[in-house]
């Protein structure tokens, strides 16, 4: 989301690869296809793969261009995929947490619970407060940006090390006593 590595014009981290990756990530976790949540999230990481194709060229294209026309056009078309990856990773923690309930791990439930509460709080603000940003100026937006950025990045690395940690995770089903 945050960092974008252009060669001549073309984003060598791109996002549609990223959400393939989901796409298929998905398909591996479930083996129950008919769980909802499952399936929300495998149409959504698809037409998000699909809607995510014009960010490979475009973030740099848009220099010269007055805002009221095409720069804003982009920024909306950032937001509103902002958004959707906040829907899909909604969808990816309830699809975690119903893996975690079928194992019968409930400490591990507690800890993806407030890592879930966490992480779309503080998403959620970023996405709304950067509507509000335009209306700052100088160094209180430079400043409130930074921290945006630092909060968004920080919440990011906190998924990954979540999801890395799920991925080494002794998964025996446990029995209640």
């Amino acid at each position: 989301m945050f960092v974008k590595i252009h060669i001549v014009g073309v984003d060598i981290l791109p996002d549609p690869l990223g959400y393939l990756l989901i796409y298929k990530g998905i398909g591996l976790l479930m083996k129950e296809k008919n769980h909802m949540d499952y399936r929300r999230a495998r149409v959504l990481s698809g037409a998000l793969m699909l809607l995510s194709i014009p960010s490979v060229f475009v973030w740099n294209k848009t220099e010269g261009i007055s805002f009221t026309t095409a720069e804003g056009s982009w920024l909306l078309y950032g937001t509103a995929l902002s958004l959707l990856k906040l829907v899909l990773v909604f969808h990816v923690f309830r699809i975690i947490v119903s893996i975690i309930k079928i194992y019968g791990q409930k400490n591990l439930l507690n800890k993806v619970s407030s890592t879930f509460t966490a992480y779309i709080s503080v998403l959620l603000t970023v996405t709304i407060a950067q509507s509000f940003l335009m209306n700052l100026a100088g160094d209180w937006l430079v400043g409130f940006s930074i921290i945006l950025i630092i909060a968004a990045v920080v919440m990011e690395m906190v998924f990954l090390m979540l999801l890395r940690s799920l991925r080494k995770h002794s998964w025996e089903i446990v029995e209640e006593v």
